[in-house]
């Protein structure tokens, strides 16, 4: 199974596990960081009822991997002409037009 992380990193021509920062994210996707910085405060909230199901996960963790699915999902559904986002679709409709 591919990671959102090995999926972002191929996207943007990157080695495969590579980690990046909120920062470089911003950088690569064109997404502004603060629109990136809601997603992982609310990946991070999530863990509170999500997290226990996954106890090799930190909160830090699930927050960067919600951040990483956010933008993934967000050119998936531009590319597709869709909205057909579950999670943050309101932080996605403030982003759409944005992505590189």
């Amino acid at each position: 199974m591919t990671t959102y992380r090995e999926r972002f990193n191929k996207r943007f021509n990157q080695e495969k596990h590579e980690s990046n920062s909120r920062a470089k994210i911003t950088k690569l996707s064109g997404i502004p960081k603060k629109i990136l910085d809601e997603v992982y405060s609310r990946g991070v909230g999530a863990f509170k009822t999500t997290g226990p199901s996954r106890p090799n996960m930190t909160k830090e963790q699930w927050g960067n991997a919600r951040t990483l699915a956010f933008v993934m999902k967000s050119y998936k559904a531009r590319e597709d002409g869709t909205d057909t986002i579950n999670q943050d679709k309101d932080l996605y409709m403030k982003i759409k037009n944005k992505l590189k």
